[in-house]
C-alpha cells in the first residue's frame, strides 16, 4: 500500500511539474486558455475529470490564478516553492 501511494504521489508531482512548465512557457499577460491546457495535458494521460479536479485543487490552494472563466495563470509566490519540491523528486 505504501509503494502504491508513493507511485501515485510521484505521478501527481510529475503532472503538476509538466502543467507548471507548460503554463509558464505558454502564458501571456492574461494567462493561458484552459481548453488549450486541457488538450495539452491529454497527451500526458489526464482525462477531463482528472484535469478539472487537479486545476480546481491547485486554484483552491493558491497555486494557480483563474483570471476569468477561460484563462488561468501561475501564482508567482507558489511557483518557486513547488519548483523546489519538483527538483528534489527528479
Amino acid at each position: 500500500m505504501i509503494i502504491h501511494f508513493t507511485r501515485q504521489n510521484h505521478y501527481v508531482i510529475k503532472i503538476i511539474g509538466k502543467l507548471s512548465y507548460y503554463i509558464n512557457d505558454s502564458q501571456d499577460e492574461k494567462g493561458i486558455k484552459i481548453e488549450k491546457l486541457k488538450n495539452k495535458m491529454r497527451n500526458y494521460g489526464l482525462n477531463d475529470l482528472e484535469f478539472d479536479a487537479l486545476i480546481n485543487k491547485l486554484i483552491d490552494i493558491g497555486y494557480l490564478n483563474k483570471s476569468n472563466e477561460c484563462n488561468i495563470s501561475l501564482c508567482e509566490d507558489n511557483y518557486y516553492s513547488l519548483y523546489d519540491v519538483l527538483t528534489l523528486h527528479k
